[in-house]
């Protein structure tokens, strides 16, 4: 974890605020990987917990539906968005998910969506997130 924080900062500090988003998506979902014990290295879980991520960042509580009628790759997603709920209420900075992608998306897209951000918007954002997530990481810093 303490190599992530690093990477997250040396990227901040340099400039390479794309790059920094990126590793921010991906080391938030390498900790959410580590906490429910899924593959980190498995793209499709990796995915399940992002879209779980997403998907929750600033619900509030929902039914889960109906697991029993559902394929085993669904069941998968539903029980990994299941424990991704849960941890989101341990730690609260998992929330901040979905506005990095967006962030990152708004970057990777060229400004070239509805939601479009002022490059000091983005600079300014991305410090604010690199506060609020670093809980996160803070038990090996």
């Amino acid at each position: 974890m303490q190599k992530m924080w690093g990477s997250l900062i040396w990227c901040y500090e340099h400039g390479l605020y794309q790059q920094c988003l990126t590793f921010m998506r991906e080391h938030i979902i390498t900790f959410v990987s580590n906490q429910i014990g899924t593959d980190v290295l498995n793209y499709e879980e990796r995915e399940c917990i992002s879209w779980a991520l997403q998907h929750n960042s600033g619900r509030k509580e929902h039914h889960s539906g109906d697991v029993e009628q559902l394929d085993d790759g669904e069941k998968q997603k539903k029980d990994i968005e299941i424990q991704v709920r849960s941890l989101m209420k341990k730690y609260p900075a998992l929330k901040k998910y979905k506005r990095i992608a967006d962030y990152r998306n708004n970057i990777n897209h060229a400004d070239m969506n509805k939601q479009s951000m002022k490059y000091r918007t983005i600079v300014n954002g991305i410090k604010e997130l690199l506060e609020e997530i670093k809980p996160l990481f803070q038990k090996s810093i």
